[in-house]
């Protein structure tokens, strides 16, 4: 029903935020990792997941689409609804997540939040075809940024040019880590 949602950050509360679009609050419901990200006043750009119960209706907000994805993806999984997945992401990135599932590493998983040893290795089970077929490419070690550095500033200035961060994390594969901040930057746009 609704992608995304553009507009400024009106309030931010424990689990939530309201971001006022053209005077209409509306109120998103978002892991707390990623709600600290953000500051009210700010412009965003949310994508969303309408969740529809018997007795509710709200909409679960994602920083990037590829967090929404892994976010539809684990409520595929038997046993994990949009709560425990959205929790789930609240305890590691998208990316690690995917990284454990196709290297079957059910003690990593078992990190998250609500994840006990049978939910990890229902969740490999379950989701790993699901994401080679989605064309996630497992990168070699070393050719990639550490997964557990998000802050990195390379991605962090692709994101702000505007790339999401699944394109931004492939376009510093290969780049000379040893060169200046503006370098890297520049070497990365050329692996567009």
């Amino acid at each position: 029903m609704f992608d995304y949602i553009k507009g400024t950050i009106a309030a931010i509360g424990e689990n939530y935020l309201v971001v006022d679009k053209e005077g209409i609050g509306i109120r998103l419901f978002m892991n707390q990792r990623s709600l600290h990200s953000l500051q009210e006043e700010e412009e965003v750009k949310l994508y969303t997941h309408l969740v529809v119960r018997e007795d509710d209706l709200y909409l679960n907000a994602f920083l990037s689409e590829e967090e929404r994805e892994m976010y539809l993806l684990l409520g595929t999984v038997s046993g994990i609804g949009p709560k425990l997945a959205l929790n789930i992401l609240n305890g590691m990135e998208a990316s690690s997540i995917q990284r454990a599932i196709l290297t079957e590493d059910s003690n990593f998983l078992t990190q998250a939040p609500g994840v006990g040893k049978k939910t990890a290795q229902r969740m490999i089970l379950e989701l790993k075809d699901p994401l080679k077929k989605k064309g996630f490419v497992f990168p070699e070690e070393g050719d990639t940024l550490p997964l557990k550095e998000p802050d990195h500033p390379v991605v962090e200035a692709l994101l702000s040019l505007g790339y999401q961060e699944r394109e931004a994390r492939q376009m510093t594969l290969g780049i000379d880590k040893t060169l200046g901040l503006a370098d890297q930057i520049k070497a990365a746009l050329k692996n567009r």
